[in-house]
């Protein structure tokens, strides 16, 4: 039976041989463009409500005003839940709350008042818990019929943003990250109107709707809903730590959502103001750090120093931009550039280093790979106090443990 098979094998040898190089072709790039073609699919799947069939009186009357309904008659203050989030399952993303309430003001939306409560935090919690699980159903069902609910309808008159009620929910649960998924729908409903909008206006100038091109986010620039959208779809800050080490249960440390949070920031960059773009390009730095750092791709800690060099055009990131310049031309193995960038760090002449330890590191990493052993050991250790040592310290600006003031 053997036999007959590799007989079998052998007389269509060609044929199989063909096919498997045609396998081995294509999935190589299903391999390489996994990441895109997972977000493909996902679009795919998302069916946000075109902007002709939103619904917002039955989304207000028929599950909004009954979630709230449960929240006020429980009590349940979920700014408060949120700041009491037991310890053990805290999230580890920051996000801008100052820029959210500053929106949430601007534009007369509707949000829970801030207050103080007497109880013990986490009875508080855990009791207050199930009916907030409780009205994130309800508000599930509403944003199926409307994202915006306007004032003409409400009781109080103020516009109603259902993602960012469905948002301070999930942050009183202390799962924050749940609700990415309806900024992300909040995202592409703004995108397929505006281009559906501009496609009857001129139909040969747009192409696939979600292929976005800098037409359509030229005009999506002027939509403040789009860029608050955004801002909380990717967090406008991702901190310095993460670079180093990526904490596991952080969504910006897997591959999948690493790869649209870098295509989300694109997008924020574009529709920002420019005096807002230095915070935007050290986090989108910072991003294409972690994905060199899990890829090992050099391309990545390249585009990472490109927007470090943009990030180092704004006062509040150019301290941070200009170090972790220097901690990328390390992995690169560029030692020079990262010498001269260290030069133009000291220049800057920094008051104080919010990263010193960070810092400590990348000159340790530095003088190593130029061989300057006893540099190096200087920094590693302040509690060498040879005149050598003290004098480097200061030239570097770091704090000396032994220094009496």
């Amino acid at each position: 039976m053997l036999y007959i098979l590799w007989k079998q094998i052998l007389k269509y040898k060609n044929l199989f041989l063909l096919f498997g190089l045609f396998w081995l072709i294509v999935g190589f790039f299903i391999y390489y463009y996994r990441y895109q073609w997972v977000s493909f699919l996902y679009r795919l799947t998302t069916n946000p409500q075109p902007f002709q069939k939103q619904n917002p009186e039955k989304a207000y009357h028929d599950f909004f005003l009954p979630a709230v309904e449960i929240l006020e008659k429980h009590q349940v203050n979920l700014k408060v839940m949120k700041e009491i989030c037991p310890q053990e399952i805290q999230s580890t993303i920051l996000i801008d709350d100052s820029y959210r309430w500053d929106f949430i003001k601007k534009y007369n939306l509707f949000s829970f008042e801030k207050n103080f409560i007497t109880v013990q935090p986490t009875s508080y919690w855990q009791e207050k818990q199930q009916y907030v699980n409780q009205a994130i159903l309800l508000l599930k069902e509403a944003i199926k019929y409307a994202y915006i609910i306007p004032e003409n309808i409400t009781k109080d008159q103020k516009r109603i943003l259902l993602p960012l009620l469905l948002q301070e929910c999930f942050d009183a649960l202390c799962l924050p990250q749940e609700g990415k998924p309806y900024w992300y729908q909040y995202i592409l409903y703004w995108e397929s109107r505006y281009y559906n909008e501009m496609k009857k206006q001129n139909p040969q100038a747009w192409g696939f709707p979600f292929d976005l091109d800098l037409n359509l986010l030229e005009v999506l620039r002027d939509e403040p809903n789009y860029k608050f959208a955004l801002v909380n779809y990717v967090n406008r800050y991702v901190p310095h730590e993460a670079i180093l080490k990526c904490p596991s249960d952080d969504p910006i440390c897997n591959a999948i959502y690493l790869e649209e949070y870098l295509h989300f920031f694109d997008k924020l960059i574009f529709v920002s103001e420019p005096s807002e773009l230095g915070t935007y390009f050290l986090s989108q730095a910072r991003l294409y750090v972690i994905k060199g750092n899990q890829t090992q791709q050099k391309e990545y800690w390249q585009l990472a120093l490109d927007r470090y060099k943009g990030a180092s055009e704004f006062s509040n990131t150019q301290i941070d931009a200009y170090l972790e310049m220097v901690y990328v031309l390390l992995n690169l193995g560029r030692i020079e550039e990262a010498l001269q960038k260290t030069e133009e760090f000291l220049s800057i002449k920094p008051s104080s280093i919010l990263q010193e330890d960070f810092y400590r590191k990348v000159l340790y990493l530095l003088f190593l790979q130029l061989n300057r052993y006893e540099e190096a050991s200087c920094i590693q250790n302040p509690l060498y106090e040879t005149p050598f040592c003290k004098s480097l310290r200061k030239k570097y600006g770091l704090h000396d443990d032994n220094e009496t003031s």
